[in-house]
């Protein structure tokens, strides 16, 4: 594996990639939060983000003041199925300093020992401030058990202690749903073609009756178990994405979990989507080049794995194991199946580059374990450039020419647009 250091990446995209686009507020807590507030008509609900008026922004206080008071909404959260209430000041300050952090657009860490309510502490201003931006806050987490948390339990508590309306959504990468489309192929006539191997057909049908029953196409609502390969013939893929041409577009699940969010005052997801929508927008140079909406701040909980997260999701990341599935996607010798299964002299041309391809990757990357093993690690720094030749660009670069024009030439668009994510994945290389 070929991975970054992040440190100085982290800290360019989290603080000086904030001057240029619309405010993103780093509250990082590691925590639990409470919240309630007057009837819904004595919210100030007007002003935008960046523009709040002073009067809103002083009752934006006292409600959060109020809220964790000790004769506050709060202490009814033990009769809604909440922890016993224990009055804590701690909270109290927390949730005071994260309302003036969004309210002046400042960035703010937060470290507090358990048992403070931090969660409570950064959703309360939050939802009010949502509400009073007219744009949604995301809060991210490193772990599915604190998502669940937040969506599950703190938010429909703070549901019934705020007397403010305000919606929420879990957001998730795209790869965690289904695409109709490529499970329409993966189960068609070319599925012999299309799946790298017999076996994947039989998980490939069981998915495909699983969506027919309806639901959200969540890979995580499945009631069964299916291998990772085989969903990564069936989900959606921005690559391969054909919307808003997809026949399937009114079914699409992925486009209705979007709808969700952008509907949401609050949005819970986790830093590897955070950072693959900042890398969107930081390519695209606009905030509305990434997935999630267009966001008034951003909460990081679980702040403590950033770092790996922006490695991950920023930086440059290779294996070899991926370039191969990436190959076999295409064409596996081993099983003669894949992509350019076809006929005519010019695939089995792409099919023999294919196949050399294959053997030149497993050269190169061999470099790297041989680097390893020097010095008996699973990891060491590259201090300097040239160290590695770099044997692959030129066969890669040939037989991605060479794959746009067959891909070009086919009439079929769904078999063009698999072919069309293919490239994609061979520029990323």
């Amino acid at each position: 594996m070929i991975k970054p250091a992040a440190s100085e990446l982290l800290k360019a995209c989290l603080i000086d990639n904030h001057v240029p686009l619309p405010r993103k507020q780093q509250a990082q807590p590691d925590a639990s939060a409470a919240s309630e507030a007057a009837p819904p008509d004595a919210l100030p609900d007007e002003g935008n983000n960046g523009s709040i008026a002073v009067a809103d922004a002083a009752e934006l206080r006292r409600r959060v003041e109020d809220f964790f008071a000790p004769e506050g909404p709060l202490r009814h959260v033990a009769a809604l199925g909440g922890r016993p209430y224990e009055y804590r000041c701690q909270q109290g300050e927390m949730a005071l300093a994260v309302a003036e952090a969004l309210l002046t657009g400042k960035n703010l860490a937060v470290e507090a020992p358990t048992g403070i309510g931090k969660s409570f502490a950064y959703l309360v201003p939050a939802i009010l401030f949502s509400r009073l931006a007219r744009k949604p806050v995301v809060v991210t987490t490193e772990t599915i058990n604190l998502q669940e948390q937040l969506i599950r339990k703190d938010l429909p508590l703070l549901g019934n202690l705020l007397d403010v309306p305000f919606r929420t959504a879990l957001a998730k990468g795209r790869s965690n749903y289904i695409c109709r489309r490529r499970l329409a192929l993966a189960a068609g006539e070319y599925r012999d073609q299309y799946l790298a191997h017999p076996s994947l057909a039989g998980e490939v049908d069981q998915i495909g009756s699983w969506a027919d029953r309806g639901g959200a196409g969540d890979r995580d609502a499945a009631d069964f178990s299916f291998s990772s390969e085989a969903w990564s013939y069936v989900c959606c893929e921005a690559g391969n994405c054909v919307f808003p041409k997809c026949r399937f577009q009114r079914e699409c699940f992925y486009r209705k979990a979007r709808e969700e969010w952008d509907d949401a005052d609050i949005i819970v997801a986790n830093h590897a989507l955070f950072f693959t929508d900042l890398k969107m927008q930081m390519e695209n140079e606009s905030m509305d080049g990434g997935m999630l909406p267009n966001y008034a701040a951003v909460i990081f909980d679980e702040a403590h794995t950033l770092e790996d997260s922006a490695a991950d999701h920023l930086g440059l990341y290779l294996t070899y194991g991926g370039f191969n599935a990436f190959l076999n996607r295409l064409y596996n010798p081993d099983t003669a199946r894949g992509l350019l299964l076809r006929k005519g002299g010019e695939v089995l041309e792409l099919r023999a580059l294919t196949a050399r391809l294959k053997s030149t990757g497993k050269h190169f990357f061999a470099q790297f374990d041989t680097y390893l093993e020097e010095v008996d690690d699973s990891m060491r720094e590259v201090r300097k450039p040239g160290l590695f030749p770099n044997t692959l660009q030129e066969p890669l670069l040939d037989f991605r020419a060479k794959l746009g024009d067959y891909a070009q030439t086919q009439d079929d668009a769904e078999y063009r647009a698999e072919l069309d994510a293919q490239l994609v994945r061979c520029d990323a290389y």
